[in-house]
């Protein structure tokens, strides 16, 4: 996705989550909040209930889902209700040439699910290559694969977590 289609797409998301926030704090969620503890005290341990609010946007071409947001209300045993939230780091990437941007946990060509980029260097669904066709880019020197150490150009390996940046699978700047 486009850089510029994706800001404004992360907007609407923004938008959504403070509303959801917003809408819950004043408890007009409760009745679904007491329903889903409810259930959650007669189901399985092991299993938990969220009802969930997405923002997503579908490519007809790609036959695909890009999720942008996930925010809902969940629970387990007999836990009170909370807001959980299963959205991704956006990441810029250099597509066949092109910057595109999407959630980490999706391949920028064909927007099939691809985690851990820089350790599964082939998209599962299209056969787009790390180091090939697409590379990461980084303007920060945030790592890639911890998000809490640093990585630069001089010094690849993360101070935090290890993790060493392969230089042929990103472009730095």
């Amino acid at each position: 996705m486009q850089v510029k289609e994706f800001e404004r797409l992360d907007e609407l998301s923004e938008m959504v989550n403070d509303k959801i926030h917003k809408l819950y704090e004043d408890g007009i969620f409760s009745e679904i909040s007491k329903k889903i503890k409810d259930i959650s005290q007669d189901i399985e341990e092991n299993h938990s209930i969220t009802v969930d609010f997405q923002v997503n946007v579908f490519d007809t071409s790609k036959e695909k889902n890009l999720r942008f947001l996930t925010i809902g209300i969940s629970s387990s045993g007999n836990n009170d209700p909370y807001l959980a939230y299963g959205d991704s780091t956006p990441c810029r990437y250099l597509v066949d040439g092109d910057i595109q941007k999407v959630p980490h946990d999706f391949c920028p060509n064909c927007w099939g699910e691809w985690d851990f980029k820089l350790r599964n260097h082939k998209c599962p669904e299209c056969g787009y290559e790390m180091g090939k066709q697409i590379k990461l880019l980084l303007d920060t020197d945030i790592c890639p694969n911890c998000e809490k150490g640093k990585v630069s150009i001089e010094k690849t390996q993360c101070d935090d977590c290890g993790f060493v940046v392969d230089r042929n699978m990103v472009n730095w700047g």
